[in-house]
């Protein structure tokens, strides 16, 4: 998936465990491509992290073109978002394209 625009394939990671805001709501990393060899995800080009404590924010995470202009954009899962009561779950989308 090219969530940036640039014609390389860049790579996604869904980390449900990630402790960005210390609330264990997990989150997304996108590394613009093109991607080879070892890295790590410390140095990841974005990092879409969920806000709900337990959330599990990129428990599923999907690259797709749902806009039509031509980038990918994300479908993510938050599993144990309880915004919407009853651990109800949310799905977030993350409109990709150039200067994203």
């Amino acid at each position: 998936m090219d969530y940036d625009g640039d014609g390389a394939l860049d790579l996604l990671v869904g980390a449900t465990h990630v402790d960005a805001w210390s609330t264990d709501g997990g989150g997304v990393y996108v590394v613009f491509g093109p991607v080879s060899g070892t890295g790590s995800l410390a140095t990841a080009d974005v990092l879409l992290a969920g806000s709900v404590a337990g959330g599990y924010v990129g428990r599923g995470v999907r690259g797709e073109d749902f806009d039509g202009n031509g980038c990918g954009d994300l479908l993510i899962g938050a599993a144990g978002d309880d915004d919407g009561g009853n651990m109800a779950g949310a799905a977030y989308v993350s409109l990709g394209g150039p200067g994203e």
